[in-house]
C-alpha cells in the first residue's frame, strides 16, 4: 500500500467483499473465518491480522470488522440470529474500488484469491 505499512482491518475486507463483486450471502461462520485464517498464512502482510484462534476456531478481529461494516453501511445483515450478510452498493461500486485501488499489486493478487474462494465457498448460496 502506498501510503501506510499495512492495511486496516476494514480496508482489507472491503476491498475482498468488493473483488467478490458479486451481491453473494455469506454466513459469518467457521468457514468464512478457516477461508480468512488460511489467507492470513498464506499472505501474512495482508491478511495477518485475521488469524483465528487456534483453539476456538474464531477471529476477533474478523467479527468486529464485520460489525463496523454492518453499522457504516458497508454491508448489510439480513439476520443477526444466523448472521448472514452481503456487501452493499458502496462496497461493491466506487467506495469499494477506491479502497481495493489504494492496494499494491502483490495485495490485490490475495484480496483477489481470496475473494474467489469466498465466491466458492459461499456463491451457490445467494440463491436460498
Amino acid at each position: 500500500m502506498s501510503s501506510r505499512t499495512s492495511p486496516l482491518p476494514v480496508d482489507v475486507v472491503i476491498a475482498v467483499l468488493h473483488r467478490v463483486r458479486d451481491k453473494v450471502r455469506i454466513r459469518d461462520d467457521v468457514r468464512l473465518a478457516q477461508l480468512f485464517n488460511d489467507a492470513a498464512k498464506k499472505h501474512p502482510t495482508v491478511f495477518g491480522m485475521f488469524v483465528w484462534h487456534p483453539k476456538y476456531h474464531d477471529c476477533p478481529i474478523l467479527a468486529e470488522t464485520l460489525h463496523i461494516l454492518d453499522m457504516g453501511g458497508g454491508i448489510e445483515r439480513f439476520n443477526a440470529a444466523t448472521r448472514w450478510y452481503q456487501a452493499t452498493e458502496v462496497t461493491l461500486g466506487s467506495e469499494g474500488q477506491n479502497v481495493y485501488s489504494t492496494f499494491g499489486d502483490a495485495e490485490k493478487a490475495a484480496v483477489d484469491e481470496l475473494a474467489e474462494q469466498i465466491k466458492r465457498a459461499f456463491g451457490s448460496e445467494s440463491t436460498k
